[in-house]
């Protein structure tokens, strides 16, 4: 069985190469997504609301990946398409291989985007 930090970055990398069937086995059916957007949603509105921004994606760089027992925490730098670069750092928490639940903290919206003009950019996305 593969520790939580390789999960973790087996989702990431999910996110970076757009396969949503590799991600979706990894998210637990009880999951809970945190972010200065996002308030606690639940597995459906975070794969309708976030997912579609992988679309908008490069690459993902991970800078550190840091595992203890059930929480891993991840600084890294997501490289848009456009070529805008911004850092972020997750708090994952996992649970029997999968992931329970992130906490994603970020300065400045990505793009200089407000919160609203964010979801209703990834609302416009379709990423399946």
């Amino acid at each position: 069985m593969p520790n939580n930090a390789d999960i973790v970055r087996r989702c990431f990398n999910a996110y970076e190469t757009k396969q949503r069937e590799a991600i979706e086995p990894l998210i637990a059916e009880k999951f809970r997504f945190s972010s200065p957007y996002d308030d606690g949603i639940g597995r459906v509105e975070y794969f309708a609301r976030c997912w579609p921004n992988s679309a908008l994606t490069r690459a993902i760089h991970l800078e550190h990946v840091v595992e203890d027992r059930d929480t891993v925490l991840v600084l890294y730098e997501f490289e848009a398409a456009s070529g805008a670069r911004f850092r972020n750092m997750e708090r994952l928490t996992l649970k029997d291989g999968q992931i329970t639940e992130v906490e994603v903290f970020f300065g400045d919206p990505p793009g200089g985007l407000s919160k609203l003009a964010w979801r209703k950019r990834a609302a416009e996305l379709s990423v399946e």
